[in-house]
């Protein structure tokens, strides 16, 4: 009753189950609006002859980018994300071509998580229907009321199937080599 077979080399994955929903998420909204807000002044004040109205200036942009580091973006995100005006509009309103999904990652599956990770969402609202998205950042704290970390995907969604609120399946397949 034994059989033998050819020893294969293959990929070892860990598959990750996570729940999330679309985001509306008016906190990230304000805080990029106000770091937007506090480059244009610091670009307006850039020929102030009076040094204090740069050194303020340039206080406010910091302080604005550390609260966007602090909810989790990286430097090149808030540059990225601040660029266009209009680019965070799908964190209030349901427009564009994309949305923002969160995910609530648990403590003991971090490791596997790194942003530009591929993530398959589903809804119960489109039975059968499966959503591409990209890990864009990471929280850099943990919720301590619930060991997990606030991952943010940024999802496709040029038919607008995905709206604002939506509680979305998300599973993550996370390579682990051979």
């Amino acid at each position: 009753g034994i059989k033998t077979a050819a020893v294969t080399k293959r990929n070892l994955r860990h598959s990750i189950q996570a729940s999330g929903k679309v985001a509306y998420d008016p906190d990230l909204y304000n805080a990029l609006t106000e770091y937007q807000s506090a480059v244009g002044a610091q670009k307006q004040s850039a020929d102030s002859p009076w040094p204090d109205v740069n050194e303020r200036s340039l206080a406010l942009v910091k302080g604005a980018a550390l609260r966007l580091r602090q909810m989790g973006l990286s430097e090149s995100q808030i540059h990225e994300l601040t660029r266009d005006p209009m680019s965070a509009q799908n964190l209030l309103l349901s427009q564009g071509d994309s949305v923002w999904v969160y995910a609530q990652i648990y403590e003991y599956e971090i490791s596997y998580i790194h942003i530009g990770q591929t993530v398959q969402i589903q809804s119960a609202a489109y039975p059968g229907r499966s959503f591409r998205g990209l890990v864009r950042s990471i929280d850099p704290s943990l919720s301590a009321e619930t060991r997990s970390l606030k991952v943010r995907i940024l999802v496709p969604n040029a038919d607008g199937a995905l709206k604002l609120e939506m509680f979305v399946n998300i599973q993550i397949q996370a390579e682990l080599g051979f």
